[in-house]
């Protein structure tokens, strides 16, 4: 795995992917945090936000992480099941008025 290669997802987020039919699919292939943790550069807890439940009771969706490529192949399937053709490596050239 890459550095930098983790999304977060938020509740706000999870709900329109919900929507869009692909949240069961993102929950398979992610990680729920129990906690964010807040620690001093010496190593000490400095604080803790539990995120399990509170999540899903509070904001009616969990909050995920989940690798890139595996988010991106969710969503290029979804779409192709519903017919959308997409393009990778394609150069579009845009030219600003200015």
């Amino acid at each position: 795995m890459k550095v930098g290669a983790g999304i977060q997802i938020p509740p706000n987020s999870a709900r329109i992917l919900q929507r869009f039919g692909v949240l069961d699919e993102i929950k398979k292939l992610s990680v729920l945090p129990h906690a964010f943790v807040m620690r001093s550069y010496k190593g000490p807890e400095l604080n803790r936000q539990p995120m399990l439940p509170y999540c899903e009771e509070t904001y009616g969706a969990p909050y995920l992480h989940i690798h890139r490529a595996d988010f991106h192949s969710v969503l290029i399937k979804r779409a192709e099941a519903l017919g959308i053709n997409s393009m990778l490596s394609i150069a579009i050239p845009i030219r600003f008025p200015y």
